[in-house]
């Protein structure tokens, strides 16, 4: 079953606990991954669908990999975007959190279970985004405005993964002012048809996504989505282990 709620849910109800009544299942993420995907049409567009799929099944199956070694609880959150993308809420968000005793997960939005993580990241997301319909606007910066925002939780590493071809369609552009200091962030870019003819205005166009974000405190990434493996996405989480 599709879980969703915020994952700022989780520092609430730490909150809401009294002296000695919390417990580990209600412990606000000690880490957070965020997931942003195009719904753009030349993303998204029903060509694609094996292929987003395979895609989006790749960056779930490399985030279990990846975060297998962290301290848990670890807030994972997805949201799609294209047209009025800030506050959209997330279309999969999960906190996972390991137990030394098998236990039954009390919430909704919790998983305990690497299997269970592994078929929700890997397969049921996946399945839910690539039946979404798409989008004729993409609001790239708003996108990440809204996810700058989201409270930390106290959690000191927080990622995010964007897939995106990054063409800013929007008759309303606004300036990235998010402040994303201490955050990595990994663009895995496609190229659009026009892109095939002129490589060289692809690789500026990402290059001029990951000035803007470093110039906002981002550590910055990108690899092409084509052919993408999970270790690949594995690897980008790795340093989180040794911090």
């Amino acid at each position: 079953m599709l879980r969703k709620l915020l994952v700022v849910a989780a520092a609430a109800a730490l909150a809401a606990c009294g002296p000695g009544a919390c417990t580990e299942e209600r412990a606000a993420p000690k880490s957070q991954v965020f997931v942003l995907v195009d719904m753009s049409e030349t993303w998204h567009g029903p060509s694609f669908a094996a292929k987003n799929r395979r895609v989006l099944s790749e960056v779930g199956e490399g985030i279990v990999i990846g975060l297998r070694n962290w301290d848990t609880p670890v807030g994972v959150q997805y949201r799609t975007f294209g047209g009025a993308s800030v506050g959209r809420e997330p279309i999969c968000d999960v906190v996972y959190t390991t137990t030394l005793a098998p236990t039954k997960s009390t919430a909704e939005y919790e998983i305990k279970q690497v299997a269970e993580l592994k078929r929700f990241l890997g397969f049921d997301c996946p399945h839910k985004i690539v039946a979404q319909k798409g989008e004729p606007l993409t609001e790239i910066t708003a996108a990440l405005i809204s996810i700058a925002s989201q409270d930390a939780g106290g959690s000191p590493r927080r990622y995010l993964i964007v897939l995106s071809d990054f063409l800013e369609e929007t008759p309303n552009p606004v300036p990235l002012t998010a402040d994303l200091e201490g955050w990595r962030v990994l663009l895995l870019y496609r190229p659009v048809p026009a892109d095939l003819s002129n490589p060289a205005a692809m690789r500026a166009r990402i290059d001029q996504w990951k000035q803007a974000l470093v110039a906002v405190g981002a550590d910055v990434a990108d690899m092409p989505d084509t052919g993408l493996k999970r270790t690949a996405v594995a690897d980008f989480l790795v340093p989180a282990v040794a911090q």
